[in-house]
């Protein structure tokens, strides 16, 4: 059999294309081992005169090598990168970690072809080179299956153009490596180049723009055979040029999800005997395959079944009301298993080796949950998610890739609950913040179905300030109280070292006393007693911040306007209550003004009275949302400014004469 290559499908988020222009390699030099004098003698990069330093170009390479031995295809990923150092905060940039896996069943990837070198100028001699040695590259293990090829470019400095290039083949794979061509550095050129074979159709999708500056396709000069299949490699080249550096973090879901960047995905495969496989699915497809797999839907049957025996011998939930049944069997599922750590959307344990384990991932326990719920009668169906740092679901292209985890939904007296059993300091009802990202997919034979996994309830942090002034040694003495309520709280309880970088300048005076955490439902709170300095003194006037460096000192959000939402996770209320006992001798020469502001994004209150010869400053502020729109950016970065200031406003002492 002759086969054709299929019709690659180009395919950016919303709009489709169709682009075979002829591919034009600009003027620079892009070959490993040959950096220009110019760009050696570059000082700094005119579109961004502030850069550490920038890429001067990215390339990166997916082709497929047929491993005959064992009758597979393997991709072959080599990458070839080359960045100008700016600044000394760029020298940093000759600290290179690549990243592979060790997942073993003959599946190792492997990463060979090492090479880096570092190029300087000097006036006299013109280009010098370092070259890194092999004896200088070093393998680390991360995690179980992460591993990590690390090595210094050698002499970097600011001036040098430092360049290096690696193969990466990963066995019996097809699925072609992403490519990002936007990162923290500004790029002059990114390139990508694929080489598709007939066995393996592909749609891409392209974020961030809505076409490339440069594509190409062209098929091989060179035959190949497969299975006794004769056939060419078509090989396709995708450049963009003169990209900004991505440098806007703040209150985002992943920079994933905004930088511009191809995902590939497979379609369709072809087989020898003339059959394929469809990949690209619909969601109401999707759903009803994910109910007749043994690793999902079977699994929540099987532990359905296996809840008739924990209901007889371990848990009573027959007399309950519908929602203590949930509840209990929630609390149950929670203390009984722990989470491994792993977000999985698939079970890889049978029902009995979980129970044995008492321990699984995202998918093993928050699936038997599923179970359990729909064993005692409740209507409870899995939920399909993708967590923060995994992206976003593309809901118009149906891949089942989009996700990596699960958690259940439960719908109750005309409620709906949101449910996951890996945190067990979690309140009824909460999901964890990772798994906060825009919408989930009901696993219900009723057709495509989605839930909204934005939370609304507040998580809150309270700051109680009880402050006097050591005059004889400048210091701020006082009483201190921080209550904190829903993920806050979950923070400061999952970290025993929630307080030590804020109280590094605070001498404690006994210990720091901390409320029961395994009380989900009430505030946790931590106490402690402290001086700190906070003061300063010009001659007869003290200065004083009365909410210290509690507040925020300034507003995280840096750019003057924006293009994707802010993504606080939750809904967030900040309060701080401060009481300034004025010292003997001394009047309040000036204090902050009042100030309210309360629309339809936030709420901030400032209020201050002076009351038996102490000062009571109440500030407060709201965000109504937990994500904002990119039209209401401006408006919130304003506000944000607005209560930095005056959440660090002085109240000003005048010793009286």
């Amino acid at each position: 059999m002759n086969m054709t290559h299929k019709t690659l499908i180009h395919r950016s988020v919303g709009v489709i294309l169709l682009l075979l222009i002829q591919f034009t390699a600009l003027s620079q030099n892009r070959n490993f081992g040959f950096v220009s004098d110019e760009e050696l003698k570059l000082k700094t990069y005119a579109a961004d005169k502030e850069a550490e330093a920038v890429i001067l170009f990215d390339k990166g390479k997916s082709t497929f090598k047929i491993d005959r031995e064992k009758g597979q295809f393997n991709i072959i990923f080599t990458r070839t990168k080359r960045i100008k150092i700016l600044k000394t905060s760029g020298q940093a940039r000759g600290d290179i970690n690549i990243y592979f896996f060790r997942s073993g069943y003959n599946r190792e990837q492997l990463v060979y072809d090492i090479k880096a070198t570092a190029y300087n100028w000097d006036d006299t001699k013109g280009q010098i080179k370092n070259e890194l040695s092999e004896k200088d590259i070093y393998e680390e293990q991360l995690g179980n299956e992460l591993w990590t090829k690390k090595f210094v470019i050698p002499n970097v400095k600011v001036g040098s153009v430092i360049e290096y290039q690696y193969t990466l083949e990963i066995p019996r794979s097809n699925n072609i490596p992403d490519w990002e061509f936007q990162s923290d550095l500004p790029t002059v050129y990114s390139e990508y180049e694929v080489g598709i074979i007939p066995f393996y159709e592909y749609t891409y999708l392209l974020q961030g723009k809505t076409r490339f500056d440069y594509t190409s396709n062209s098929e091989s000069k060179f035959d190949r055979t497969f299975a006794d299949i004769e056939f060419k490699d078509v090989n396709y080249k995708f450049a963009m040029k003169n990209l900004s550096a991505f440098n806007d973090e703040s209150f985002i879901t992943s920079k994933s999800d905004y930088i511009v960047k191809m995902d590939w995905q497979l379609t369709k495969i072809y087989k020898p005997d003339g059959t394929s496989d469809e990949f690209m699915t619909t969601w109401p497809q999707l759903s009803k395959e994910l109910l007749a797999y043994d690793s999902y839907g079977k699994f929540i049957q099987k532990s359905s079944r296996s809840a008739k025996k924990i209901f007889k011998d371990e848990l009573k939930v027959s007399s309950l009301t519908p929602i203590e049944k949930a509840q209990k069997i929630t609390d149950y599922v929670k203390n009984r298993f722990s989470w491994n750590g792993y977000f999985q959307k698939y079970t890889e344990l049978s029902t009995k080796e979980f129970m044995a384990l008492n321990e699984g991932s995202t998918a093993e326990i928050n699936l038997f949950l599923a179970g359990l719920l729909q064993a005692a009668g409740l209507n409870a169906k899995a939920v399909l998610i993708s967590t923060r740092s995994h992206g976003k679901i593309i809901k118009t292209d149906p891949f089942e890739s989009f996700f990596n985890s699960s958690i259940v939904l439960l719908e109750l007296d005309g409620r709906s609950y949101l449910l996951d059993a890996t945190e067990p300091l979690l309140p009824f009802g909460w999901i964890p913040a990772q798994c906060i990202n825009e919408q989930g997919l009901v696993i219900t034979k009723e057709g495509e179905l989605w839930v909204n996994l934005s939370t609304e309830p507040l998580s809150s942090i309270q700051e109680e300030l009880a402050l006097s002034i050591d005059l004889e040694s400048n210091l701020v003495v006082g009483d201190f109280k921080r209550s904190m309520t829903g993920y806050d709280a979950l923070i400061a309880k999952k970290d025993p070292d929630f307080l030590k970088e804020a109280l590094e300048s605070y001498n404690l005076e006994g210990e720091i006393i901390k409320s029961e955490i395994s009380q989900r439902n009430k505030a946790f709170t931590i106490n402690y007693s402290a001086s700190a300095p906070g003061i300063d003194r010009f001659g007869d006037l003290i200065n004083i911040r009365p909410f210290l460096n509690k507040p925020w000192g300034s507003n995280p959000l840096k750019a003057k306007s924006r293009s994707y939402p802010v993504d606080l996770i939750y809904k967030r209320h900040r309060e701080y209550i401060s009481t300034l006992s004025i010292p003997e001798g001394f009047q309040v020469l000036s204090k902050p003004e009042n100030l309210l502001i309360d629309n339809g994004l936030i709420k901030i209150d400032y209020q201050v009275q002076e009351v038996n010869n102490a000062l009571l400053i109440q500030g407060k502020y709201i965000f109504k949302k937990s994500v904002y729109d990119p039209k209401e950016y401006k408006q919130i970065r304003q506000h944000i400014d607005q209560f930095v200031d005056k959440f660090n406003e002085l109240v000003v002492l005048k010793k009286i004469e």
